[in-house]
């Protein structure tokens, strides 16, 4: 019997044979893109050979890392890469095979990472643009001070904003999940879409457009991981969305019809 092994961060995908796969708890080395994943069994087996007798991708390796290391084992850095890429390339899969639990500390260091980066080359196209109109304003209020004051500001803010983002976010958007009944998983299972999505920021570097494309397609990501995460349905997730953008058209409604009752 052919069993297929897809990997879960880039899609690749091979079929072997299941006699030739080692029973007991393997790990497989994706050819495509080097990362490591858990394929699981019950007992024990031989060393696996691919269909040309040729020592193949699916080995022995040390015993799982805790559960609240997430990152692949090749390192921050290169694991980071392969998060970002599953994130932005294949959100289903990835946010499908992720494992439930601990995590967050890693989630918010990759958010923070990723959504500080984006967001400062963002600003940095968007300052560009304006620079001739803001300088005079500036200069006004911070006089010869004012390039190293708002770097100073930005490199400061940014990452504060960043992670107050994924936290408000993660915030409203649990609740709304539960009140549609679309939260499947605990607050964590949120946290980990809010923070991994942070990767789209990265097309902040596109000069001018890139901002709003990482904006879009993190909205596209979220809902992608939302859905698979917390293993619920896209209507539940977009009324999730929904829900605080509709409560807020009520809340001003409401204020605007009593201040014109009242006067």
């Amino acid at each position: 019997m052919m069993v297929e092994i897809v990997c879960p961060n880039c899609g690749f995908s091979k079929r072997v044979p299941r006699d030739k796969i080692p029973l007991r708890v393997k790990w497989a080395t994706c050819p495509s893109c080097r990362s490591r994943f858990q394929i699981t069994g019950e007992g024990f087996g031989s060393p696996f050979h691919d269909q040309n007798g040729q020592a193949d991708w699916i080995h022995d390796v040390p015993p799982l890392p805790p559960p609240d290391q997430e990152m692949p084992p090749q390192g921050f850095w290169k694991g980071s890469y392969h998060i970002a890429k599953g994130a932005l390339f294949y959100p289903g899969r990835f946010f499908r095979d992720m494992p439930s639990g601990r995590g967050i500390r890693e989630a918010l260091a990759f958010g923070l990472l990723f959504g500080s980066v984006g967001a400062m080359f963002g600003w940095f196209w968007q300052f560009l643009m304006l620079f001739e109109n803001l300088r005079p304003i500036a200069e006004y209020f911070m006089g010869q001070f004012t390039l190293g004051v708002l770097f100073i500001g930005v490199l400061v803010l940014v990452p504060l904003f960043v992670v107050l983002e994924i936290l408000f976010s993660t915030c409203i958007l649990h609740v709304t999940l539960l009140i549609v009944r679309g939260a499947g998983h605990g607050f964590d299972a949120t946290f980990k879409v809010m923070a991994y999505s942070q990767a789209s920021q990265i097309l902040g570097l596109i000069p001018f457009v890139g901002g709003l494309i990482g904006w879009v397609w993190q909205l596209v990501i979220r809902i992608i991981g939302l859905k698979e995460i917390h293993q619920t349905t896209y209507s539940r997730v977009i009324m999730a969305f929904l829900l605080p953008i509709v409560a807020m058209i009520l809340v001003a409604v409401t204020v605007t019809v009593t201040v014109l009752l009242l006067s």
